[in-house]
This record gives C-alpha cells, structure tokens and sequence, in this order.
C-alpha cells in the first residue's frame, strides 16, 4: 500500500511512513483498513494544495480508562496517526467533520462522505477517533483500535478459489480530471495485471480510443468530467469501441446519472483499492461471456460439456484431438481447456504442455478414465491445473470451473447429478 500513497502524495508533499518495530495485530477487515488510511491521507492531501509534510505511523500504546483517547474502551490498542502540516481547522469545522456530506471542499473536489466513511468503519470495529487541529498549524488524526494477541487465523476453506481468470492483457482505460486519483486508480489496476491507458479528460480518452490499436476492454470514468459529462463520453466512445464495458465512478450516488443510465455499473468515491479491483472484476466478468474449449475424441463426452456449459453461461467450441486444440487456441482466446489424456492425433499429455508452453496463463482440467485415471496426476505434473476422473457427474465440472475460475455457478445452471 506503500506505493499507492507515496503516488497520491507525489508532487510537493513529503511523505513519511513510520511503523511499530513490534507486531501490531487487530481483528478488521483489510480492505476497510485500507479505506480509512487512503482517505485521511487524500484529506491530509487535500489540506495542503501548496505542499508540505503528511507522516503516517502505527504504534502500539495501552489505554487506561476514562482517558479522552480511551473514551471507547481501555486496554492494548493500536493506534494510526496520521499528521498534516496543512490549513488546520477551526473548532466550529472540527465539530462536523464526521457529519455524512460536510465538506470545506467544492463540490466537483468532494462529498463530504470521505471522514464519515472513516468514522463509521472506526466505529464498526470497536475503535475511537482524536482529531486535534488549529488554523494554520495542521491536522492530526489519531484512529485506536483494540490490539489482537495475535494475527487471525485465515477462514478455513476446503477449497480455497483462485484469483478470477481474467484475459492475457486486458486493456483498461481510466479517466479522471483528479491527477492524483487518476495516477492511484491507474496503479491500482497495474499492479493486479491490466494493462493501463491513462487521460485526464474527456477529449484526451476519446483521441486514445481513435489512436490505440489493440482492443479497450473497459472504460473508467469519472461521472464528473470538465466540458463533458462522464456519461456522454461512453456515449462517444461507444460508437467507435462497441461493446466495451464501462464503469462508472461517483462521489455522489444520488446522482441523476444514475437513474438515467439503468443497468450500469457505479463505484462510490472514496473508494479502497479492493474495492475498485472486484468492482472491475465484476464487471469485465459480467461483459464478457468467458470461453471454453473442450476437446475429447468421445463426441457424446463432447456433447454433454457443450450443453452444460453452455447452460452455465460459456460460450463453447469443440476439438476431437490434440492438434485441432491447439490450433483452436492458436486462433483465439480461452479462459478453460478441458481437455481428455487418450486422443488420436495427438494424446492429452503432450497437448497439456504445449499449451502451457504456449499459454502460460491458461486454465487446463485435464479428465480421463483410461486405466482408472491413473495418469492424472502425470497430467498435473505436465501443467494441468486440474484434474477430473471420468465418469463423473456434471456438478462436478461446475466445481472445479467455479475453484480455477473463481467465479459464481448460478444454480440454476448447477445440476444436482
């Protein structure tokens, strides 16, 4: 998370990250965490359009009771100061700024939903905030929250599901007339694989659109644009690029946009950066029908894949042999080969490592019934990411699909035998 503030405090803010040389466990949600220090840091940032210095620390104290600091509850805490060398606040700004929509801000620079969303969550998990300021002197925000013995033991899962698939280079283009939002949102989205196009305005997003070769996956924009609404640029973009997804980012869900454009997809600033990849997740998901491709010499075997598939929303081709699964991969793009060991031509096996070679990223169930499976493990051994014994029942498929993929199976597409 580091990076992602050092770039939203990029420009003439010095930035500096201290923490507890001992652990510092607490019981929350991550991505909420996240979410409280992003948005005191773009407050923090905020108060200091011209520059100077934000420190953020996490520290270990123990809290005695009826300390104003301990007002919540006493005991070991963790606390997260985050400290400004900004404008400052008066008493009268400091006795509202948790209210839901107050702000100093314009209204094109912010809600007022930032410091509220903080409290909220502070809240949720037991925690307190301090908030000490003066005109001129700068802000400091202290949020404590009861102090865990120890790390939380991951949930157990008997099959824990992957990373969604997502598509080799997947294109995003992210518009945003904020520098810093636009500079996070964009690193957001590197650092989980997409390949990112930048603008900060409508007319810059649609010359990319006209000049950029590839293929645009999904379209991010701000709602609010200068000179052009974020609606009427997917408007405009749509008619050169159509069928691109396209996802709407607001800081305000009461927005007339909204009930204008029934059916899209919104993400409400501030936003954490888990929030903003499985909203992008979601939405690439829902607008492109993910492909499989199953090849097996057995074309009743073929057959009843297709159709169940098919059913649970993929669009399927078919192969009755190695070679012609290659070069239908060759051709175009699949989320999953399913693909049987014993085929003529050429067997699974050997297809199994040449796509591997080929397509390092591709999802491979490898299935077989010959001598008892006992080849499937060589078939994991050659790349497969999963294995499947014939015979077998369809909810089955659907299972090991919906682990590789991490996708939902709607259930009415999820037979029972």
């Amino acid at each position: 998370m580091e990076g992602m503030l050092r770039t939203l405090a990029a420009g003439q803010i010095e930035l500096e990250i201290s923490a507890s040389a001992l652990p510092a466990f607490v019981t929350a949600d991550t991505g909420q965490l996240q979410q409280v220090i992003l948005n005191l840091a773009v407050n923090a940032r905020d108060a200091m359009p011209k520059g100077g210095k934000l420190a953020i620390s996490i520290d270990n104290v123990d809290l005695e009771a009826g300390t104003p600091s301990g007002s919540g509850f006493a005991g070991p805490a963790v606390v997260l100061t985050v400290r400004d060398s900004g404008a400052g606040m008066d008493r009268a700004t400091l006795s509202r700024i948790f209210e839901p929509f107050f702000t100093t801000k314009d209204p094109e620079k912010g809600t007022g939903l930032g410091l509220a969303v903080v409290h909220g969550i502070v809240k949720d998990n037991q925690g307190h905030i301090d908030v000490s300021s003066e005109p001129g002197r700068g802000s400091t925000f202290q949020v404590y929250l009861p102090r865990a013995a120890a790390a939380p033991e991951p949930a157990p899962q008997s099959q824990p599901l992957a990373k969604p698939a997502r598509r080799a280079a997947e294109v995003i283009l992210v518009v945003d007339d904020e520098p810093q939002i636009l500079a996070v949102a964009a690193q957001i989205l590197r650092m989980e694989g997409y390949v990112v196009l930048e603008a900060g305005n409508a007319q810059t997003a649609l010359a990319i659109a006209s000049a950029h070769l590839g293929p645009i996956h999904l379209l991010v924009t701000d709602v609010i644009l200068p000179q052009m609404r974020g609606n009427e640029l997917a408007a405009a973009f749509l008619r050169s690029r159509p069928g691109t997804a396209v996802l709407y980012i607001t800081g305000n869900l009461s927005d007339s946009l909204l009930s204008s454009t029934p059916g899209s997809a919104f993400l409400e600033k501030p936003f954490a950066p888990s929030q903003l990849t499985a909203k992008v997740r979601e939405v690439m998901r829902l607008s492109h029908k993910l492909r499989a491709l199953v090849a097996d010499d057995d074309a009743d075997i073929r057959a009843m894949l297709k159709a169940l598939l098919t059913e649970a929303g993929f669009d399927v081709r078919e192969a009755s042999n190695g070679l012609q699964a290659v070069e239908e991969c060759r051709k175009r793009h699949f989320d999953v080969v399913i693909i049987d060991i014993v085929m003529p031509e050429q067997e699974g096996l050997v297809t199994i490592r040449q796509l591997r070679k080929e397509l390092p990223d591709i999802k491979i169930v490898a299935m077989s019934g010959a001598f008892a499976g006992q080849f499937l493990h060589v078939a994991h051994m050659m790349g497969a990411t999963a294995v499947l014994s014939k015979p077998f029942r369809p909810g089955i498929v659907l299972d090991i699909l919906a682990n590789i993929l991490g996708i939902p199976i709607e259930a009415a597409a999820h037979p029972k035998a």
